[in-house]
């Protein structure tokens, strides 16, 4: 197992996700509550001078409640990163995803859902970082300690799930880290687990 069992459960505006592997640290990203009850996950492993700044995102189907990998609908350069993010509907303005390069940049994917209030579970992404040995490291403090194997240097595969905040049962992935945030309307989890294969970075979610 490369990555170990471990539970991190905070109560935090923003939540980084900053993993220690070996003597690096990698920032994979961030989670961030706003006040108007919106959702932003944030992107910051990027940067690989082998493979370039790019990502792969699109569309994947369901299926027994896991997303299939399909082919990407897009490359994109994006040397800053990505977030994606959920906003409730406003006055005249529907309840929407966006999947966009990090302000100012442009918005590469919108859908409207009516997903706020939280009233069922739902996966919102699935993502695959670069080979850890190639992606980008940091310097900031780990928020995720002693989880990967110095060894392991394959991609890692993430997962943001949203549910209620009375929801029980939650089903955590084989061989998972998890990383959970509350906010008054939802909980949302993080699960971290080895990919054991090397990828471009990816992302995908459910068509709606």
């Amino acid at each position: 197992m490369v990555i170990q069992q471990k539970y991190i459960n905070r109560l935090s505006k923003k939540l980084p996700i900053v993993l220690k592997w070996g003597k690096k640290k990698i920032h994979i990203g961030e989670i961030e509550f706003l006040k108007d009850g919106s959702l932003v996950f944030k992107s910051k492993f990027h940067g690989s001078l082998d493979y370039g700044e790019t990502i792969e995102f699109g569309n994947a189907n369901l299926i027994k409640n896991q997303f299939l990998n399909t082919p990407s609908d897009n490359v994109r350069e994006i040397g800053k990163g990505f977030h994606i993010s959920l906003h409730p509907a406003k006055e005249n303005k529907p309840a929407v995803m966006h999947f966009r390069e990090h302000y100012p940049g442009k918005i590469l994917y919108r859908c409207e859902f009516d997903w706020f209030p939280v009233l069922k579970s739902f996966k919102l992404i699935h993502m695959f970082t670069m080979p850890l040995d190639i992606c980008s490291v940091t310097e900031k403090k780990a928020t995720i300690e002693k989880c990967i194997s110095p060894g392991y240097k394959d991609s890692l595969e993430l997962i943001v799930d949203i549910f209620p905040t009375e929801t029980k049962q939650h089903h955590p992935y084989l061989n998972s880290i998890e990383i959970w945030g509350t906010c008054p309307e939802y909980r949302v989890r993080i699960s971290i687990m080895p990919s054991k294969q090397r990828t471009a970075a990816l992302i995908y979610w459910q068509e709606r």
